[in-house]
């Protein structure tokens, strides 16, 4: 799993970094919202932790920025993989 870290506190960013990685998560960190935006474009991150009150855009808007430039999942092929096959085991409902 990898994970960035935005936060404008080194020290906690700090902190927070070598808690992950002692649990054997990769943790980058970014400083501000233009860092992590550069950061998660040029890298693919599983998770983010992302603080609100960061210097220059703020974390709501990070957030929205991130989430505008990647595409959202297709719910038609979500629906096309749980299709069942043939030989696929039945599914009964519970009542």
């Amino acid at each position: 799993m990898r994970v960035l870290i935005v936060e404008d506190d080194a020290k906690l960013a700090g902190l927070i970094q070598r808690a992950l990685r002692e649990q054997g998560t990769l943790a980058d960190a970014a400083r501000d919202g233009e860092d992590a935006l550069w950061m998660a474009d040029a890298t693919p991150y599983d998770v983010m932790v992302l603080d609100i009150n960061l210097p220059g855009i703020s974390g709501f808007e990070t957030c929205q920025q991130l989430r505008a430039a990647r595409p959202r999942p297709d719910p038609d092929a979500d629906r096309a993989r749980r299709r069942r096959r043939p030989g696929d085991r039945p599914r009964h409902r519970r009542r």
